[in-house]
């Protein structure tokens, strides 16, 4: 038999649980699931994996369910002071938790609006998380993970704390050495044949500087994984 592999995990009574795919071991298929996938219903030291005839291994049925959401909504208001003048905001927070973990967060708008749109938006993105290259669920799986960035060698950082954040890190391989690699960034990133207003020469500015700060620091700080345009997410 293929050694098992573990393909996702599921909360069960509060506790994470493992699911393994295991080839050549087969359970009836319970509603209609599929018949190598087994639940490992008990917990071994991290980095080990059941044996094939494991006591704890139990058929996965679809009456478990995968994703298990919980969605919190915030209302805020907010004061600004400037200028010996004070102003006041209101901004709707969504949260996003899946599996008991905090998976994605955004805000938009206030008042009634605000959260009719952060409910619609919600929605949306609880089908967008799951189908998008990359494991909001598991992100320690996505740490280092191979890409190609405007076409380019590179590999992704994940934030620790904002795990839908990531940065860039180029990669100085494929024949090209770091100077070759920036240079290149910078052709593919630049503008055909410009015409700067003064306040876009001052932006240009400003562009240039964070491109020589992120070369200087091997290290390009992105963002929100779901603007991910510039993006290959599958690189060997």
């Amino acid at each position: 038999m293929i050694k098992p592999r573990q393909i996702f995990k599921v909360v069960i009574n509060g506790k994470e649980y493992d699911v393994y795919d295991i080839k050549g071991k087969e359970h009836e298929g319970n509603n209609n699931s599929c018949k190598t996938w087994w639940l490992f219903f008990s917990h071994l030291p991290d980095g080990m994996i059941p044996d094939h005839d494991n006591q704890y291994l139990e058929p996965y049925t679809d009456s478990i369910n995968r994703f298990n959401w919980e969605i919190k909504f915030f209302q805020i208001n907010y004061s600004d002071s400037k200028w010996d003048s004070t102003s006041f905001r209101n901004i709707t927070k969504c949260e996003m938790y899946c599996n008991n973990k905090l998976v994605y967060s955004f805000q938009t708008n206030g008042g009634k609006e605000g959260m009719s749109y952060a409910m619609a938006k919600s929605q949306f993105l609880q089908v967008k998380l799951i189908e998008h290259p990359y494991n909001f669920f598991e992100t320690d799986k996505e740490k280092g993970r191979k890409i190609f960035y405007y076409g380019l060698p590179a590999k992704i950082s994940v934030n620790s704390s904002e795990t839908w954040n990531i940065g860039i890190i180029p990669c100085y391989e494929s024949g090209l050495n770091k100077e070759e690699w920036w240079d290149e960034y910078i052709r593919r990133t630049s503008k055909i044949n410009p015409i700067y207003l003064d306040d876009d020469e001052e932006m240009e500015d400003m562009d240039k500087e964070y491109i020589l700060e992120y070369k200087q620091d091997d290290y390009i700080n992105w963002g929100d994984v779901l603007e991910d345009r510039n993006i290959d997410w599958f690189r060997n």
